[in-house]
């Protein structure tokens, strides 16, 4: 839509989730105790969890906000994935007043969250757990997905121009605390983007995803050994070969 010009279809989207961004901030502190705002992966209309998806029939014992559905429970990627669309929609359209008025509001909220949600660790690094890897991998340690969207995301915004006094530093502050993008190496001496590195527990999956960040890190510098994509790899070329997800592997 944005290579065909057809901005007016994407306002819509856009408008939607503004107007839900009170109910979300609402939602991270009540729910998470948390600053900033969390937002659903599906989600009604008017910025409700679906009730499918949160719970008809819930357990006595599970904690409020906790989904029923396992393949969000801990799904914090949805944020970051908007806040991408918005920044490629403001550099095809150079929108004043949507950059003031929609992105730097929702972006901020979404940043804050994953600065007032987790800890950090030992280095002083942030730790994003609980978490999940998208929607497969459901207890995941600084999954890749959310990890790359925080680089690139913050890249792009600490680089625009007349923020609000004090906010470019909040920002790059962040940036600096943020954890490397996981990689791992290819044994057989092939060369790949990316394949999947487990933690110390074994349920612990660290993964990334291609899309919809063009550029959402760097890997070791030694072409022998790694190759990096700087457009993402179409979802075709992900397989599982050798007991390994391995991505874009030649």
């Amino acid at each position: 839509m944005l290579a065909s010009g057809d901005y007016d279809l994407m306002k819509p989207l856009f408008a939607m989730y503004r107007a839900q961004l009170d109910l979300m901030k609402i939602r991270a502190r009540t729910w998470y105790g948390a600053d900033g705002a969390t937002m659903a992966e599906s989600t009604t209309f008017w910025g409700m969890w679906s009730n499918a998806d949160y719970g008809w029939k819930r357990p006595a014992e599970m904690p409020v906000g906790e989904m029923t559905n396992r393949f969000m429970w801990n799904y914090w990627f949805s944020g970051l994935e908007l806040t991408w669309l918005m920044l490629e929609y403001y550099d095809y359209t150079n929108d004043q007043q949507f950059l003031d008025e929609t992105l730097l509001p929702m972006a901020e909220q979404f940043l804050l969250y994953f600065d007032q949600r987790f800890k950090r660790d030992g280095q002083g690094k942030l730790w994003i757990y609980p978490a999940q890897a998208l929607e497969t991998w459901q207890d995941a340690e600084n999954p890749a997905p959310d990890v790359a969207g925080l680089h690139a995301i913050l890249g792009r915004l600490t680089k625009l121009p007349a923020l609000a006094p004090g906010l470019r530093e909040r920002w790059m502050k962040l940036q600096t605390e943020l954890p490397s993008i996981p990689w791992a190496r290819v044994r057989e001496g092939r060369s790949c983007y990316l394949l999947r590195s487990l933690a110390s527990r074994p349920k612990t999956l660290r993964t990334l995803n291609f899309t919809p960040f063009s550029r959402s890190g760097s890997m070791p510098s030694n072409p022998r050994t790694y190759r990096w994509a700087a457009t993402p790899l179409p979802p075709v070329k992900i397989g599982v070969a050798g007991g390994g997800l391995r991505t874009g592997c030649r």
